[in-house]
């Protein structure tokens, strides 16, 4: 059984998730570029930028990828909408997104689903998530560690908050772990051996 492990140990985010996945993947396939996953076009609201699910979904058909990575894309960002209807009180089809909806992001997304499409595995494991410490500024203002759509997609995740301050786990760092691991260890007491490592934020 070949083992994918998703170590979350420093945290989690967009591009540390696709960045580390990418070089698993055999220089034969060719990956292209991040940045030529997505080109949404941006609608400004009060000097904030907001996307709609259906923006997001518009986005991903429209990338350069397979329907299964296109499947995965758009089951990464159901997490996320899920979780962003429960911090506002909505229901998933009137969320907008923010920076999670932007071109970089859906980029990111699409990259890392990518990758794994091109890796070999039957399991894939992940440490606890790191979520770090204190307080972050994003389009909604001023919000506690880990913010409130994080927490509520690793509401089911073993977490620890680890002593680092600052946002180790990013929404969609959260939501590419929650999506893809089946199942959580604890490395202290389970020794694992991974045939592929993915490090989910620079360690």
């Amino acid at each position: 059984m070949t083992t994918l492990l998703l170590d979350c140990t420093s945290g989690s985010t967009k591009e540390g998730f696709a960045g580390a996945a990418r070089p698993l993947v055999s220089k034969a396939c060719a990956l292209p570029p991040i940045s030529s996953y997505a080109h949404p076009k941006e609608r400004s609201d009060g000097g904030h930028y907001h996307h709609s699910v259906q923006e997001v979904h518009a986005a991903i058909d429209a990338a350069p990828v397979t329907e299964a990575v296109k499947q995965d894309a758009r089951g990464v960002y159901a997490i996320i909408a899920a979780a962003e209807a429960k911090a506002h009180g909505t229901d998933v089809e009137h969320v907008h997104f923010h920076e999670v909806g932007d071109a970089d992001a859906i980029a990111h997304v699409l990259a890392a689903c990518d990758a794994l499409a091109h890796l070999a595995f039957d399991e894939v494991c992940a440490t606890p998530v790191c979520t770090g410490h204190g307080f972050v500024t994003c389009a909604h203002g001023t919000l506690p560690i880990p913010a409130p759509a994080t927490a509520n997609i690793l509401a089911e995740v073993p977490t620890v908050s680890g002593s680092q301050e600052g946002e180790l786990t990013t929404p969609i760092g959260a939501a590419l772990v929650a999506y893809y691991a089946q199942r959580f260890i604890d490395a202290e007491v389970e020794n694992i051996e991974a045939d592929l490592t993915i490090c989910c934020n620079p360690c």
